[in-house]
């Protein structure tokens, strides 16, 4: 009941960061795309009778390290002096994985996703791994 409410409140908290707030849009949908993760484990756990709240706070505190890393890879983009590169990088990483967790439980859950999903996944994997690696050539 707890965790439920922790969830609830988070969600009001960063609806209201989202309509009223100057953030970027990645960063607005990895928000989105958390709040979702988190909700698709609950759902999933709740129907295979796996609720565990331990793993639950984990999976919280997950979530709360990426705003964390990301917030420290603007301060090293800044020390740099890069210009949004490195924060944009690693907030595609972390959008990506939470989309793959996502769509992961709701497999899980008996749902077939469309193949057009799956195929669009993985433009977007591609397109994040090539931007890595000319950023990585341009250090060079």
């Amino acid at each position: 009941m707890i965790l439920f409410i922790l969830i609830v409140f988070s969600f009001i908290f960063l609806s209201i960061i989202f309509l009223f707030s100057n953030i970027d849009i990645n960063l607005k949908y990895l928000i989105i795309v958390v709040i979702l993760d988190l909700f698709t484990d609950l759902l999933k756990a709740y129907l295979k009778k796996k609720m565990n709240r331990s793993k639950c706070i984990q999976e919280i505190f997950k979530k709360i390290s990426y705003f964390i890393v990301i917030g420290v890879s603007l301060i090293i983009e800044n020390v740099l002096g890069m210009k949004n590169v490195l924060r944009t990088l690693v907030t595609y990483s972390f959008l990506l994985s939470e989309i793959i967790s996502i769509l992961e439980n709701c497999t899980e859950m008996g749902i077939r996703l469309p193949k057009i999903l799956i195929s669009s996944l993985e433009v977007f994997r591609k397109k994040i791994n090539d931007s890595e690696e000319k950023n990585i050539k341009k250090k060079k």
